[in-house]
């Protein structure tokens, strides 16, 4: 059986939300240290299956890479010497839960109001999306709503800022994350509102994010593809995506080695004043990332992180290895 060596990046043609990109390598798979294996543009999936044993120093990624499409049951069959991707195929309920990939990803974050008068300040966090189990891709998060009243006039304004919810996660994609949202002052006393828009469903655009525009004030949108309008920072474009690794023979992976796929942050930008702090934009959920192997040593990450930090922060997706016997 032959070995082959990957020992400069390899980017597989992908068309922009088209099909799964399937390689197939007929015999031993080394990936050096520092490689990158990945698709050029987002697409429904890549599917790599190595017929001998592989040793992953470097990183097998669709991180950023999800599609936006409907999804659908994905399945993995068992043939006598190479696997076959299903789609929506009959027989999908009875297989095993190690070779099921749902339809249906996790729920995205639920939305949030922010509100001040007479001085005050008030930001509110929306919900982190859902995290995936058993194959899902994880939910987008909605995103961070701002509020802090003025005196002008003589007299206070009010201020409201209003964020919807991150969408769930498709087989495809990790869900996308709504736009933020910023109401910071006003010209003369009065009552303000702004809305910051929902992540699209389906792995599409992320939310647009909303400002009252007086003294600077900064909000991103929300992670998906592509990612919505800012006021400040960009917010980068993608969602996790769908991946699925199987060796027929033995996998190891190394301390260098990772088989990933995470969601994008929505972005955060904050200004010199408290007043310009932001409101700050949905990340992005984790994709879906499923190694089936014979045998393997795992040394490395075998992970599928919903994007951003601290708040706002989109679900983790399903990250696992199993053997081909479970």
């Amino acid at each position: 059986m032959n070995t082959y060596l990957w020992n400069t990046d390899q980017t597989f043609t992908s068309t922009t939300d088209g099909n799964m990109v399937n390689v197939y390598i007929p015999g031993h798979l080394i990936i050096s240290s520092g490689v990158t294996v990945t698709v050029s543009n987002r697409c429904k999936g890549l599917y790599l299956q190595v017929a001998g044993n592989m040793y992953v120093n470097g990183t097998i990624s669709m991180s950023a890479r999800g599609a936006s499409s409907a999804g659908n049951n994905i399945g993995i069959e068992v043939f006598s010497n190479k696997n076959t991707i299903t789609v929506d195929d009959p027989n999908w309920a009875s297989l095993s839960a190690v070779r099921k990939i749902p339809a249906a990803g996790a729920a995205g974050g639920v939305g949030c109001k922010a509100f001040a008068t007479n001085g005050e300040t008030q930001k509110i966090a929306g919900g982190n999306g859902s995290a995936g189990v058993n194959g899902q891709t994880g939910g987008g998060a909605a995103g961070t709503a701002y509020a802090s009243s003025y005196k002008k006039s003589d007299s206070w304004n009010t201020c409201r800022a209003g964020v919807y919810g991150g969408a769930a996660g498709t087989s495809y994609s990790g869900g996308s994350g709504s736009g933020g949202a910023e109401c910071s002052s006003g010209a003369n006393g009065g009552d303000y509102m702004v809305w910051g828009t929902a992540g699209a469903i389906n792995g599409g655009a992320g939310g647009n994010a909303a400002i009252y525009e007086q003294y600077n004030q900064f909000a991103t949108g929300g992670a998906g593809n592509p990612a919505g309008i800012s006021y400040g920072s960009a917010t980068q474009n993608g969602t996790g995506g769908l991946l699925i690794v199987v060796t027929i023979g033995f996998l190891y992976i190394s301390a260098s080695g990772s088989i990933v796929s995470h969601g994008v942050g929505g972005g955060e930008k904050t200004g010199q004043l408290l007043w310009n702090t932001e409101g700050k934009g949905g990340g992005s959920g984790g994709g879906s990332v499923n190694v089936l192997t014979a045998a393997y040593s795992n040394n490395g990450s075998v992970a599928a992180n919903g994007g951003g930090t601290g708040t706002s922060v989109g679900g983790a997706g399903s990250a696992r290895i199993n053997t081909l016997r479970a």
